[in-house]
């Protein structure tokens, strides 16, 4: 990965959503979010390297109810054989899946799939992925603190101030610990790279 050289271990925020009724599909075709060993060059066939610590599968929960994997929170429902509801279509509701354990690979690759949907037109703030040095810290960017160390890839599904750009909006920033996100004008000043879809 190209943000190798960031202090390890990180922390993954396998997804949070803001406002979102957003889902993790139980889906035949995918059984997990694989992580794959980078073998310094992209090629066909290239092999799994799964790793169950940091794959959401069904059933999502074990026998106690609890993930010795993941921990869950703010308005997340899951339904153990069938999805992970981070938040659902009320307002101010709000859910994170976040990992217990740190990613110390220093190449790897994530798959995910989700979906947003709710009541009229209008569905919340977006979700992120997280990968930074801190775990677990609430706060006013798609649910994580601001100025954080790491990646974050964001969903967003809301447009605040961004002429020119349809949302929603996907866009990735790296944090050093210090920046800020720039929430009034939709990141636009810490994005690496985005686009609309």
């Amino acid at each position: 990965m190209w943000f190798h050289s960031m202090l390890v271990p990180l922390w993954m925020l396998a997804l949070y959503a803001a406002g979102t009724d957003a889902a993790v599909e139980a889906d035949t075709s995918m059984k997990s979010i694989p992580v794959r060993p980078y073998p310094g060059k992209w090629a066909a066939g290239l092999n799994h390297a799964q790793l169950r610590t940091h794959s959401l599968a069904p059933p999502y929960l074990d026998s106690d109810m609890t993930s010795r994997w993941f921990d869950f929170g703010g308005d997340t429902i899951i339904r153990t054989d069938q999805y992970i509801r981070l938040a659902s279509d009320l307002p101010s509701q709000s859910g994170w899946v976040f990992s217990r354990i740190p990613i110390t690979a220093t190449n790897w690759e994530v798959e995910f799939e989700f979906s947003i949907h709710g009541k009229g037109h209008l569905h919340g703030d977006g979700l992120a992925l997280w990968v930074t040095k801190e775990r677990a810290q609430p706060g006013p960017v798609f649910g994580h603190a601001d100025r954080f160390e790491g990646l974050g890839i964001f969903f967003d599904t809301y447009k605040n101030n961004r002429p020119g750009v349809v949302f929603p909006y996907v866009m990735a920033m790296m944090g050093d610990g210090q920046t800020s996100y720039d929430a009034a004008n939709d990141g636009k000043a810490n994005e690496l790279g985005g686009c609309s879809v």
